[in-house]
This record gives structure tokens, C-alpha cells and sequence, in this order.
């Protein structure tokens, strides 16, 4: 959740509107890296682990989705004029 507050706070993205009033982007950035720290102190295999496997589904998810986009031809767009 930190992680994806930030990236919304950093890039100020129109759609995401934090109701907190003092929201700043670098506090969940701290906030993630923090989660982090304390995970790899708690169990550092099982961070490891679990950090390697959530970029290995990312990565499996984005080249299963990853679709070729058709944008036609100039014709096509005279047929619909």
C-alpha cells in the first residue's frame, strides 16, 4: 500500500485524491522501505523469498497481458467517415 501510495503521490496521478491533508509522497516511500527493513531483520530468507516471487508473478503477469495493439489503417477511418 505504501509502495502504491507513492508511486500515485510521485507521478500525481488526476484519479488518486488522498483525503489526508498533510499527504506527501515521501512518507510513504519511507513507509515502504521501512516494511522492507523490518521484514529482512524479522525473517531475511522469507523476505527474500517473497520479494523475488512478487517481481517473478509481476513479470509473468505483464508478458501474459501484453497484447499487440491493432490500430487499423488510413482506410479503415474512411469507411467510419
Amino acid at each position: 500500500i505504501n509502495f502504491s501510495c507513492f508511486l500515485l503521490g510521485f507521478i500525481q496521478s488526476p484519479g488518486f485524491r488522498p483525503t489526508f491533508k498533510y499527504f506527501h509522497w515521501s512518507v510513504s516511500l519511507f513507509g515502504c522501505i521501512w516494511c522492507l527493513a523490518l521484514a529482512l531483520v524479522i525473517d531475511a530468507p522469507m523476505a527474500v523469498f517473497t520479494v523475488a516471487l512478487f517481481c517473478i508473478l509481476l513479470y509473468y503477469n505483464h508478458k501474459m497481458t501484453e497484447k499487440q495493439k491493432d490500430w487499423g489503417d488510413v482506410f479503415d477511418s474512411v469507411k467510419y467517415n
